[in-house]
């Protein structure tokens, strides 16, 4: 076989095999049936100001009725009102995700303790 020959089929073969990679992560995206839950920001209370904290992930976590919010191993404060309800349904809805779900810290007071956050698909962003 000429060697032109061998290297389009090569080149169409993994053209095709992309093609199906991108389908494969594009079906049960981690909250993919939860947009709702990723275009919003959620209103949280800390223990302390974390303004030096915006733009950093955290870790959100249901625990009973109140969802928390952990920056390392240290619980920074939880989510409030309905918006914990809102949460901890979009966590435990989605079958991919293992009881907990990233964030960001969008908006953080100074003087307050009260801050936003909004649920992170890291399955798209990174």
């Amino acid at each position: 076989m000429g060697e032109r020959w061998k290297q389009m089929r090569a080149a169409s073969f993994t053209h095709q095999q992309d093609a199906a990679y991108e389908r494969e992560l594009k079906k049960g995206n981690l909250f993919s049936r939860t947009a709702r839950a990723l275009e919003r920001t959620y209103s949280c209370t800390g223990s302390v100001p974390v303004a030096n904290l915006v733009g950093t992930r955290v870790l959100l976590r249901p625990r009973g009725g109140a969802v928390a919010i952990i920056h390392g191993n240290v619980e920074i404060g939880c989510v409030i009102g309905d918006d914990a309800a809102e949460v901890t349904l979009a966590i435990d809805s989605e079958p991919h995700c293992p009881g907990m779900a990233l964030a960001v810290v969008e908006d953080a007071a100074s003087v307050t303790c009260e801050f936003a956050v909004r649920i992170v698909d890291h399955t798209e962003e990174e």
